[in-house]
């Protein structure tokens, strides 16, 4: 999609539409894969199929399908499992291709992001809706849940060693020197990175989710709590901003981040409401390495096009100050859910928060 500064999304041209509805889709396809019992005719093949489309969509539009994804997981999901899986493989496999892994091991990682939890997609759905402690049953299955969904996959008629042993081992504690591991460990180190990423941004109905940035910020540390290789992947994939993440800019304009940019810390972005908390009738491209536009309503700078926003110190290096605002969510933003641009398109004259 190509827009100039400043111009606004029609009801009918807004961002990620058409990777939503192939989204969609998937995640439907997944559904029923997951549902099925271990009588199923070629259910490898029929997962392998769904892997392989994931795949072919992340080459074709990779900004969108983050976009839609991130921006789907920053909110309560009703088939929460599922939406988590599709969206753990599309970036591990993403992470996987930066740091240079050869098709099968991301083929491998990918297939072990769809059905990591395949023995508890039900109860994950359950949890994540649920204001309550677990029983002793619960957290027994969640404990032996990757032994469990290995051993399902091996029912199902898997035989592929890397994919089910990084589903077997994607729940052990993280090591120092997870990324010079050979074979399954290493993939499952980076799943299991993955995952937490997307489960801390992901809310519940007994919690809230962190914001995306501050969710990626975590996922690039390692066991000892500095960057390493994984991390960098993550960086690289992601952004210091993640596409479908709220950031504010410069000047207190809420913006969802659309796409990454040149630069990890300049993405280019679409601003939905101004300093003032008012939503605009549509969203509005900024695009963060150039200098603020001037407002399009009064008609003077000062609504930002720089992701520092405004508690960055203007002297501080731009990635300490990125994540010093991204560890909180944007000030102007009172109901992150509103951005459901994948499944409805925005107001084509007025927008409200819901």
């Amino acid at each position: 999609m190509n827009m100039n500064e400043g111009e606004g999304l029609n009801g009918n041209e807004h961002p990620g539409e058409r990777v939503g509805v192939a989204v969609q889709e998937l995640l439907q396809l997944l559904g029923r894969l997951s549902a099925e019992s271990a009588a199923a005719l070629q259910w490898p093949q029929r997962l392998q199929a769904l892997q392989q489309r994931l795949s072919s969509l992340a080459s074709r539009a990779p900004d969108e399908l983050l976009f839609v994804l991130i921006a789907g997981a920053g909110r309560l999901q009703p088939r929460y499992g599922l939406h988590h899986a599709l969206a753990t493989a599309a970036i591990v496999e993403q992470a996987g291709a930066v740091l240079g892994w050869p098709e099968h091991e991301r083929r491998a990682v990918g297939l072990a992001a769809l059905t990591m939890n395949l023995s508890i997609v039900e109860l994950q759905d359950d949890l994540a809706h649920r204001e309550r402690t677990l029983t002793v049953e619960q957290r027994q299955a969640l404990a032996a849940h990757p032994a469990r969904s290995a051993a399902r996959l091996a029912e199902l008629g898997v035989d592929d060693a890397l994919w089910l042993d990084t589903v077997a081992w994607h729940h052990q504690p993280p090591d120092a020197s997870s990324a010079a591991q050979d074979g399954a460990e290493r993939l499952a180190a980076l799943l299991r990175r993955v995952d937490v990423f997307l489960a801390k941004m992901s809310p519940r109905a007994a919690r809230p989710g962190l914001p995306a940035t501050q969710a990626a910020r975590d996922a690039c540390l390692g066991a000892d709590g500095r960057p390493d290789l994984f991390g960098a992947a993550i960086l690289k994939t992601l952004g210091l901003y993640p596409p479908g993440s709220l950031v504010t800019l410069h000047g207190g304009e809420t913006a969802v981040v659309w796409q990454r940019g040149a630069r990890l810390e300049q993405p280019l972005v679409l601003a939905i409401a101004g300093a003032d908390r008012q939503p605009y009738a549509r969203p509005l491209l900024r695009r963060t390495a150039e200098a603020p536009p001037r407002d399009p309503r009064v008609g003077r700078p000062g609504r930002g096009a720089h992701p520092l926003g405004p508690a960055g110190p203007a002297r501080r290096r731009p990635h300490d100050a990125a994540l010093s605002v991204a560890a909180q969510p944007p000030p102007a933003c009172d109901q992150p859910v509103t951005v459901t641009w994948h499944s409805t398109p925005p107001p084509a004259a007025s927008s409200q928060r819901t």
